[in-house]
């Protein structure tokens, strides 16, 4: 069994050894006397807060389609490529990374189908790595970094050969999680106790639970857990929503109305500025989110020249996916990255203009990530706000580079009679691998 060192005191031991199954209802019930027992023993040692922290680089070697991949993100990029090239794959690696800090490796695993789906299928695939990189500052500037990796074994099941969360500054580098195949070590608190859990279930809920509730990693859980990775679904889109505060929007945008009728009652100015951009694209006089007498609201406007309000059930699929853009767009608080699959989709071109000029404007508040197939998204970009995505067609595997660092890509993109867009829909911009 797993030797599990862990920084923390508890009275469990003995417990925990003799019990034979933990889906039961003892068991279940010593999970949660376990946890209460870490929440009222462990004094919390969060390490500093981070503000406006992003990505500064990403590493992934046999992820999918990405045997290997060694990228330094801006605070703003976009992913362009062919269908299959595998820009989704890059994507997927902040959403496993989401689910596996929220809900555990097995559940990372099994939603997408279960580790052959995960793991690069060539020859070399023993393991799967990923490492992350993150900087940010603190309450008094001062510039710390994140570094998350994570590496995973093949098999039948998920087994984590090393997970790694360190927090470095110029002056001094702290462990927050440290994990093997034996040991886990939880950095936290004032005494150190070993002891032979007997379950993977525990051994699972210990590793999540020393990303999330109490360690130094705390602020590196949240930050990741406050990620938004939207694939917008206007029919999702078209329905009511009950009365209650919607803090986020969600990925499909489906709690649209509910977000709306929030932003309403405490950004007022907010939403005034939404409708007055609707005005401006869409001829809606005003935005109404009316209360029903069920404790719900639905979502109409009013459109010159017509006496009665269009039902929300009726709006165009481009108009609402532009007003959950403008929602995330004027946020007080976006979500620290945002993550936008196919961003033109649905959005006539005169909207694309304005969309990206108003993120390029939020990206100094945090992290956008984008994917495009569209030639007018890369016109409204600079060559070191691109990364190419293509697959090399004898191995199957995904590259992604930078135009900006490439110098015979870099030299065409400035010329000034020639636009980004312009040049991939011409294919100059391609590579051959």
């Amino acid at each position: 069994m797993p030797k599990i060192h862990i920084y923390v005191s508890w009275n469990l031991h003995d417990d925990l050894r003799d019990c034979k199954n933990f889906q039961s209802s003892y068991g279940k019930e010593l999970i949660e006397r376990l946890h209460r027992t870490l929440l009222e023993q462990v004094r919390p040692t969060y390490g500093p807060e981070l503000h406006n922290p992003y990505i500064s680089k990403l590493i992934a070697n046999r992820f999918k389609s990405l045997k290997s991949l060694n990228i330094k993100l801006p605070r703003f990029c976009a992913f362009a490529g062919p269908n299959n090239a595998g820009k989704s794959n890059i994507i997927d690696i902040f959403r496993f990374i989401f689910d596996r800090t929220g809900k555990g490796l097995s559940w990372a695993m099994s939603c997408r189908g279960g580790m052959e789906e995960v793991f690069w299928k060539g020859k070399e695939k023993d393991t799967l790595d990923i490492t992350l990189e993150i900087e940010a500052s603190d309450d008094n500037k001062k510039q710390w970094k994140w570094i998350y990796e994570i590496e995973i074994l093949s098999g039948k099941a998920p087994d984590i050969k090393k997970e790694l969360l360190t927090l470095h500054s110029d002056q001094e580098e702290r462990i927050a999680l440290e994990a093997t195949e034996t040991v886990l070590k939880i950095y936290n608190s004032q005494s150190d106790k070993g002891f032979n859990p007997i379950s993977p279930i525990v051994i699972e809920w210990l590793h999540t639970l020393g990303m999330n509730e109490f360690n130094l990693g705390f602020h590196f859980a949240r930050y990741v857990q406050n990620w938004g990775i939207y694939q917008f679904a206007p029919q999702a889109m078209k329905q009511e929503a009950p009365a209650i505060v919607e803090p986020i929007l969600q990925g499909l945008g489906d709690n649209l109305v509910g977000r709306l009728y929030t932003m309403r009652g405490n950004f007022p100015k907010v939403f005034s500025k939404i409708e007055d951009i609707l005005r401006r694209y869409f001829s809606v006089n005003e935005l109404l989110l009316i209360p029903t007498s069920d404790g719900k609201v639905v979502m109409k406007w009013s459109e010159s020249p017509y006496q009665t309000p269009i039902s929300y059930v009726n709006m165009p699929d481009g108009a609402l996916k532009f007003i959950a853009l403008l929602c995330l767009i004027y946020d007080p608080s976006p979500p620290p990255l945002m993550i936008f699959e196919e961003i033109e989709n649905f959005l006539h071109p005169g909207l694309i203009d304005l969309v990206m000029d108003e993120m390029r404007e939020t990206s100094q508040r945090c992290q956008i990530l984008l994917t495009t197939h569209s030639p007018v998204v890369l016109n409204c970009l600079k060559p070191e706000d691109v990364f190419l995505v293509e697959k090399g067609r004898e191995r199957g595997e995904t590259h992604s580079w930078r135009i900006e660092d490439i110098e015979d890509l870099r030299k065409l993109a400035q010329d000034p009679e020639l636009r980004l867009g312009d040049l991939h829909q011409g294919g100059h911009l391609r590579r051959a691998f």
